[in-house]
């Protein structure tokens, strides 16, 4: 049994807690406060005077951030093999926090608020670092832990470059997603780490901290690996060029943070950044201020933005992706909500009606109610006009005296001609001011349909998303009890397909099947008798109707053997409780999101009933001009066109669907219970038939969460 030493005293090795490739991490069996490292290997010389020289500076004295080497642990020869460390209790590694599935389970409680905490809790931890003489090398989302209380901790600091003395102790390892550009594909044993280095890595974590997962170097457009994309510089979320790579869809993108904060990731990603990058006291004070400026979520609580942006991103998120980012931070609704309770928010959303002829903003008075220059030189002009039709009347009245005089009858038909077209010029004004009055009209009319639909739209919205959502509440319901019938329907099947999977190929021998033709049927997927089918085995490489009859055959009598078991066992009773338990979070959350949708429908509602306190800039113009046109047609006289009618609002097209909402069924399981699909051997869900490279098959309707398959 091997003994160790820490300065020359015997030491006891208590609980293993972790493991890896270089060797083994232990308690302290001796004090509960320290973790003891222990080596592997053999031996490494520049490794063993790494961590003397870290032990001798006393870095584990400066901070309590990082684990540094804090004594020097020997074996029976005197021989470096390990060393003590403070122990980190209580932590999780980072990728559990920006994971968004682990996030729920290891954090339940947090909001966007102690993601941002979190970066600048990293960052300051690598400040701590760099204030050193040490560089990380091997930045990695598995040597940063997280506390519930957003508190970081630094790991496997025995790896970290050290540069003391003239000496540069290396670090000889690295993992590709944190690796900056310049160092992609080569060989970092021969390679000088340095902060510029770690500060592409620091922007990395940063970046997957706040954008829940997301790598800043993923993204679509173009079939290159993730390494590929580094190396190239192809930074999906970048503003300021364009390289054939854009974010996935439905991600948020830069524009949701501070102009500071995108433009530090543009520093740190970009191509020229090599020098740029920024560094870790920067990253603490550039999220220190954006973690003031956030502001809660109307919708939900867990949710937190940059002030003065569009809208929740995180509520947008959720919208496009379907994925909850945080555990519930809306009330979850009592088990009192039944669809009784949702049938009267539906009736009360339908029975709601915009009235489109009160729907008006707010209309400024005409503050100068005279009539304009142009209206005053109108009514000068119609009355000189008209002046000398009268002259030019009577000049014809007078004319017929003169009739049989000298060229009587030519003077009466001229002057009576010009009299006319006196009149004619006088009338034609007027209809001028008339059709103008009419083309401003329909101006305004136009103009007043498109904000009636612009302020209706939200309304219009949420009224389709609660429909939409109570329907689908409803399915569940019928969903969960079709589901429950065909798992008891599929009882003995399913303990069929339990049985025949416990008999594996490569554990028996068949007639003519060699190991090598099991390794082959091993690569298609088939395992065990519950695989075997005729037609999947017959289209293989080497398999023809000797051989694929075999297989048939010992699968035959497999299931020959077989003795079904009517009795409910303890897999039945918990197969039945998943189902329930998926049904009964999929029916809360969908209440949750009425609920959410119902207060938002409340609040549209109640902006539309006070919109008439608001003014529309261009509307306002409109009918300010509309409005002295008719002070225009007074003050000439003429009368004012009787109003034309306002079109009613259209629904947008999202809102005019079916009322059967066959477009929104929430599951393939949903279908009636006609259908002749098989029940999944491993979930119990209904099965879709599938097309693969050697034919068709049955597959889980609930893939990829599930890949229980069947033959066909």
């Amino acid at each position: 049994m091997s003994r160790y030493y820490i300065s020359g005293r015997q030491i006891q090795l208590g609980k293993l807690i972790g493991s890896g490739g270089e060797g083994k991490v232990y308690l302290s069996a001796e004090a509960p406060s320290k973790a003891i490292k222990i080596y592997g290997d053999s031996g490494n010389s520049t490794r063993s005077e790494k961590i003397q020289k870290m032990v001798s500076l006393g870095l584990s004295k400066k901070t309590e951030l990082i684990s540094f080497p804090d004594e020097i642990v020997t074996s029976d020869s005197g021989k470096i093999i390990g060393f003590s460390m403070n122990f980190v209790r209580d932590h999780q590694p980072v990728h559990n926090l920006y994971g968004v599935k682990s996030r729920k389970h290891l954090f339940p409680d947090v909001d966007y608020r102690f993601l941002v905490r979190v970066a600048t809790n990293i960052a300051r931890a690598m400040a701590q670092v760099h204030a050193s003489p040490c560089v990380i090398g091997d930045v990695n989302h598995s040597g940063v832990l997280i506390s519930k209380n957003a508190t970081v901790a630094l790991i496997d600091a025995d790896s970290f470059q050290l540069k003391e003395g003239g000496l540069t102790y290396p670090c000889v390892v690295g993992v590709p997603d944190f690796t900056p550009p310049e160092l992609q594909g080569k060989s970092l044993r021969s390679v000088e780490r340095t902060q510029i280095h770690d500060q592409f890595g620091l922007a990395v974590l940063i970046f997957q901290v706040l954008m829940m997962g997301r790598h800043p170097f993923f993204g679509k457009g173009r079939d290159l690996s993730l390494e590929e994309c580094i190396a190239q510089n192809l930074f999906a979320y970048t503003k300021i060029s364009s390289h054939g790579i854009t974010p996935p869809p439905g991600v948020p993108t830069l524009d949701c943070f501070p102009e500071a904060i995108s433009n530090a990731f543009e520093y740190s990603f970009a191509s020229s950044g090599i020098n740029g990058r920024t560094t870790a006291n920067q990253w603490v004070s550039l999220l220190q201020e954006m973690e003031n400026s956030l502001v809660k979520c109307s919708v939900n609580t867990k949710h937190y933005y940059v002030g003065q942006k569009n809208g929740c991103p995180w509520c947008k998120m959720e919208n496009a992706t379907g994925a909850i980012l945080f555990n519930s931070g809306v009330s979850v609704l009592s088990s009192s909500f039944t669809i009784g309770d949702i049938e009267k928010v539906l009736s009360e959303i339908l029975s709601f009606k915009i009235d489109d002829e009160r729907l008006f903003p707010k209309l400024p008075d005409l503050l100068d109610p005279s009539a304009t220059w142009l209206a005053k030189s109108a009514k000068t002009k119609r009355f000189v006009k008209k002046c000398i039709s009268i002259f030019l009347w009577c000049v014809s009245l007078l004319s017929l005296l003169a009739l049989f005089a000298n060229q009587g009858i030519a003077m009466l038909i001229c002057a009576g001609f010009f009299g006319w077209l006196a009149y004619q010029l006088g009338n034609n004004e007027s209809k001028h001011w008339v059709t103008k009055y009419r083309d401003l009209e329909n101006k305004w009319n136009e103009s007043l349909i498109s904000w009636r639909e612009k302020v209706a739209l939200g309304i219009f919205q949420t009224k389709y998303n609660l429909e939409k959502a109570i329907f689908e509440l409803k399915e569940l319901d019928k969903e969960k009890d079709y589901r429950l019938k065909k798992l008891k329907e599929g009882h003995r099947e399913r303990q069929l397909q339990e049985f025949l999977d416990r008999h594996l190929i490569k554990n028996v021998k068949i007639k003519s099947i060699s190991p090598s033709l099991v390794t082959s049927l091993a690569s298609y997927g088939i395992e065990s008798a519950a695989d075997i089918d005729y037609n999947r085995i017959r289209n293989l490489p080497q398999f023809g109707d000797v051989r694929t009859g075999n297989l048939v055959a010992w699968r035959r009598g497999i299931e020959q053997s077989f003795q079904y078991n009517p009795s409910t066992q303890s897999r039945d009773i918990s197969a039945q409780n998943q189902i329930a338990n998926e049904f009964e979070l999929k029916m809360r959350d969908k209440k949750n999101y009425i609920e959410q949708q119902k207060r938002i429908f409340d609040q549209a509602r109640a902006s539309i009933s006070k919109i008439s306190q608001f003014e529309d800039a261009n509307l306002s113009e409109q009918h300010l001009v509309l409005e002295q046109l008719k002070v225009d047609l007074k003050f000439l006289k003429l009368p004012i066109p009787a109003p034309t009618p306002v079109a009613p609002i259209k629904k947008p097209l999202f809102a005019q669907r079916p009322q059967s909402y066959s477009g929104a069924s929430v599951s393939q399981t949903s279908q009636s219970p006609s259908v002749t699909a098989p029940i999944c051997p491993q979930c119990s869900s209904q099965m879709v038939r599938r097309s693969g490279r050697r034919g068709a098959f049955w597959g889980c309707s609930r893939y990829p969460r599930c890949k229980g398959t069947r033959n066909i």
